[in-house]
């Protein structure tokens, strides 16, 4: 009865509580033409029902609440059944009326939160629209995964982006208060390089959840592009308070830690990703990357091979092969591995743009840099520190062009200072 209770397939459980009520009094009238126990068969008998009472107790207690949707609480912890993406940092809307949909939901956040399996995970989410169309968790969850998808290198299509759009759209038009799908839409604003749609939608999201971590790390990623370092650094910092085990600040923060210049801190925060997950491709990456930083090209190269096979493929991995192939001194090898369909990710994936300039610097081809550099700063890209700092931006870094790419930037900065004081007098 008990093993029946907390059966993690829903249609394994016991659907009625008259269902349980029979099964107990089936068991109680069969131990009632048992002959008298020996105190021996007593003994057991009384440690049995110490034991199973209150585990029955319990199990009981978590069937109800998740009948119910409420949490039960056993004095040492809370059991409750997950309404919404668990870590896919958001506070839920409200949990699908078919339990069988929520169940997929969950399968689906654990695959992308605890293992970064994106195309899994899609799988999982798609399966619970197709049980409940107007799941708005589920719809944001799948709609997250196209903006993962080219976030993390596994396409390289503009096309997803607004894909992403299209879903996160149609959850707002089911749960319009729903905070975690404005939070996801300003990522791919800023993704799409329309980073004037960013802070509004950060706004709303934080208004509907003060305590959206999606948001936050979507302005943590604002904030960096502009090159804005000490509150990007602090909004990671936070995160990572609240939860040392959520990845996206960590390896995030990494990222700030190098373009700031420090290395350690960058490779000592990858590493510690990878501890949690060995094959975590956005540490991977941020770790080879950092390392080629340091010059520490056997470490990077040892950091990518700790890719699986089925990541070989994916772009921003591609892209830092061909830094690490470049800095090696294997020319021929790099440009295969920053063909047409690598280049095409890192023109349309705005923070990978800048590493194509410096693949080229390092191969020697001061004009390709400065013209992927200038494409980098069109898309929005105003890291004018890091572009200063970039080891491997070296060779054009005393170019009169590069010198004017950067004051662009400054007079960009300067004018969006501007208009943020002027807003905020208002």
């Amino acid at each position: 009865i008990i093993q029946r209770c907390l059966a993690k397939e829903p249609g394994q459980r016991y659907q009625r509580a008259s269902e349980i009520r029979a099964a107990l009094e089936a068991l109680q009238s069969g131990t009632a033409i048992v002959a008298a126990p020996t105190p021996k068969a007593v003994l057991r008998r009384w440690w049995f029902w110490a034991v199973a009472v209150p585990l029955l107790l319990i199990g009981l207690g978590v069937v109800i609440a998740a009948i119910r949707g409420v949490p039960f609480n056993i004095g040492i912890s809370r059991i409750e059944r997950p309404a919404a993406p668990l870590g896919l940092g958001g506070r839920p809307c409200k949990p699908s009326d078919n339990p069988e949909a929520n169940e997929y939901l969950q399968k689906g956040a654990l695959l992308l939160t605890g293992q970064f399996e994106v195309p899994r995970a899609r799988q999982m989410f798609e399966k619970a629209l197709e049980l409940d169309p107007h799941f708005a968790d589920a719809r944001i969850a799948y709609g997250l995964t196209f903006v993962i998808m080219l976030h993390a290198g596994y396409s390289n299509d503009p096309g997803v982006l607004y894909k992403a759009e299209e879903e996160l759209r149609r959850a707002l038009q089911d749960e319009p208060n729903c905070g975690l799908a404005p939070a996801i839409l300003a990522g791919v604003y800023l993704l799409q390089g329309r980073k004037e749609l960013v802070p509004g939608e950060i706004d709303r999201a934080l208004k509907l959840d003060p305590n959206s971590r999606s948001a936050m790390i979507w302005s943590l990623l604002y904030h960096r592009l502009n090159g804005d370092y000490a509150e990007a650094q602090a909004i990671g910092e936070k995160l990572l308070e609240a939860d040392p085990t959520f990845f996206p600040a960590r390896t995030f923060l990494g990222e700030l830690y190098r373009e700031q210049g420090k290395l350690p801190d960058a490779i000592r925060a990858q590493e510690k990703v990878v501890e949690q997950d060995l094959t975590n491709i956005l540490a991977i990456r941020h770790l080879a990357r950092a390392c080629i930083d340091q010059g520490d090209l056997r470490r990077a190269r040892a950091a990518l091979e700790r890719a699986r096979p089925q990541d070989r493929p994916n772009y921003s991995l591609r892209v830092t092969w061909a830094l690490l192939l470049a800095r090696e001194g294997k020319g021929a090898q790099a440009l295969k591995e920053m063909d047409g369909e690598t280049q095409k990710y890192a023109e349309v994936h705005g923070f990978t743009t800048a590493d194509a300039a410096a693949f080229y610097a390092v191969l020697g081809d001061k004009e390709k840099a400065l013209e992927w550099l200038d494409r980098a700063v069109r898309n929005g890209d105003e890291r004018l520190e890091w572009f200063q700092r970039d080891p491997l931006l070296a060779s054009v870094r005393n170019e009169p062009r590069f010198k004017q790419i950067l004051e662009s930037i400054a007079y960009r900065r300067q004018q969006r200072g501007r208009r943020a004081t002027s807003a905020a007098g208002r």
